[in-house]
């Protein structure tokens, strides 16, 4: 999925997740260029194995595209738990309105919009 998802940004299409691919843990009622989320094990480097989670994103600036990456290592016990996978998704998300805050106080950007809400809905 990711190579996919980065080929179409590449070549300035909409990515569009098919369900065959969608996991429970993946957040709902999102906007289908607002990125991906996704789950796949790496190395570290003395070869042992670990689940990472990554938030990919499309953000242009300036005129360009990029794609954002956040990352989140979730523990193998946790793994397999929607609990964690949405605790690490709520993570990465929050960060990357950051960093997106941050981009834009620096440059040009333009990204899809994001629900806004307010202190009293956050409680």
């Amino acid at each position: 999925m990711a190579r996919e998802f980065c080929e179409a940004v590449a070549e300035g299409r909409e990515y569009q997740m098919s369900n065959e691919d969608r996991r429970s843990w993946m957040p709902e009622s999102r906007p289908h260029d607002d990125g991906i989320f996704l789950v796949q094990t790496n190395a570290k480097k003395d070869g042992s194995l670990f689940r990472n989670m990554f938030y990919l994103k499309p953000i242009g600036i300036e005129e360009r595209n990029y794609i954002v990456g956040l990352q989140t290592s979730l523990d193998e016990a946790d793994a397999e738990k929607m609990a964690a996978a949405h605790d690490a998704c709520s993570t990465l998300d929050e960060n990357m309105i950051k960093l997106e805050k941050l981009l834009a106080g620096k440059f040009w950007i333009y990204t899809s919009m994001r629900r806004q809400v307010n202190a009293c809905e956050e409680s």
